[in-house]
């Protein structure tokens, strides 16, 4: 029998079968509404999880002194700047603040860092460029801010060129922007529940000159790609404790991040495994359904084998009944999450948004479901004797 022949046949037998089809599309349809919302809103706090966690731009591994009293030089960095595997390396030294312009003024942490920063940390320039190797070796006043300050200040993004006014410590010193990169204050302050000073990145040498040190509090380093970064940094670790017999420990942030991932992708898989268990109530509908046509059916279906039906011609009827109806019912599921969530959106003003992967995985699961709980019933039709059939 041809495949057309097939689905004719099995939508007319469908809609011969009247409310038990009706009850069991029904049944699908709750089931895939269940999954498609409670997996599709999971994914969704799972991408903002994952979106702000970016945003703070959170990398690299910093490696400090055990007494706090110690400090990184110069001799210091320039002996594990070339260490194997390492990638980029920044002293990393910060001081509160205070900026003011046009008597606009916003607190500010101000982080001294060299030319290598966007290599260390997670950034996405927006405008003009990174401190520069000219600007660190010349203490020059160049200012790297992110976009949330400078919409604060000047009302815009793209302040490349203008000035800052910067109070540290009782001093004041005017920088000049040089680039400026997406806001990392944001995330923080979505994950911490708390709010952050914006940050402002400078050369530090110059910020040095300012606070009147000429070492740093730690470095923080990136090393090369499929490198493990524990090994790497403990040796870098080690190396620096050899030259001035001062302990160094490391911290790394970049495998905090990678952890965090991996549990968030871990409560996503799980939240869609629950909701997927829903649909066996859906599915267990559909094959009781079948089975009740197959009983229903069985001098039709006999006729059929004595006229020379073959049996997998019968097995693929009835497999195309049971998807026919499980996609029909999360064509309804699916169109009901977006209809709820749109009502939800506009009853509420909050944009709530269900990856479209979630609809896809619901058409997926309900195409699964109907040729997995469609065999039962599709193997007992086939395997029918056609003479028992006729004659019961």
């Amino acid at each position: 029998m041809r495949l057309v022949d097939i689905l004719t046949l099995s939508a007319k037998n469908l809609r011969l079968q009247g409310r038990k089809a009706r009850l069991s599309v029904l049944a699908v349809a709750v089931s895939i509404f269940s999954f498609c919302l409670i997996s599709g809103l999971g994914d969704a706090a799972a991408e903002g999880v994952v979106s702000r966690v970016r945003e703070t731009g959170v990398g690299g591994v910093t490696i400090y002194p055990e007494d706090g009293s110690r400090r990184i030089g110069e001799q210091e960095l320039a002996e594990i700047a070339g260490a194997p595997h390492l990638a980029a390396v920044t002293p990393f030294l910060y001081e509160r603040g205070s900026m003011t312009v046009h008597e606009a003024r916003e607190d500010v942490l101000l982080i001294g860092v060299n030319e290598q920063i966007g290599r260390v940390f997670r950034m996405e320039l927006l405008h003009g460029s990174f401190i520069d190797i000219q600007q660190v070796r010349g203490g020059e006043d160049a200012a790297l801010v992110d976009d949330s300050l400078s919409r604060a200040l000047y009302g815009r993004e793209n302040i490349v060129g203008k000035t800052l006014s910067v109070s540290v410590g009782g001093l004041r010193r005017r920088f000049t922007v040089c680039g400026v990169i997406h806001s990392q204050k944001n995330g923080l302050e979505s994950m911490m529940g708390v709010s952050v000073p914006a940050f402002v990145y400078v050369p530090y040498t110059t910020l040095n000159m300012l606070t009147g040190q000429s070492k740093c509090d730690r470095i923080a380093a990136a090393f090369d790609h499929g490198i493990d970064s524990d090994r790497a940094a403990a040796e870098t670790a080690r190396k620096l404790s050899q030259l001035n017999d001062t302990k160094y420990s490391y911290e790394n942030l970049g495998a905090y991040m990678d952890g965090l991932w991996d549990a968030v992708e871990l409560v996503r898989t799980f939240v869609k495994t629950v909701s997927a268990i829903s649909m066996a109530v859906g599915g267990i509908g559909i094959m009781n359904c079948m089975l009740y046509a197959v009983d229903a059916r069985r001098s039709e279906l006999g006729i059929c084998m004595a006229l020379g039906e073959g049996r997998r011609s019968i097995l693929l009827r009835f497999i195309t009944e049971a998807v026919i109806l499980c996609l029909t019912g999360g064509l309804i599921g699916t169109g009901a999450t977006f209809a709820v969530i749109t009502a939800v959106n506009r009853a509420l003003h909050v944009t709530i948004a269900i990856p479209l992967r979630a609809y896809l995985q619901s058409g997926a699961l309900s195409f699964g479901c109907g040729i997995f709980f469609g065999l039962a019933p599709a193997f007992k039709a086939s395997r029918l004797d056609p003479i028992h059939a006729m004659t019961r």
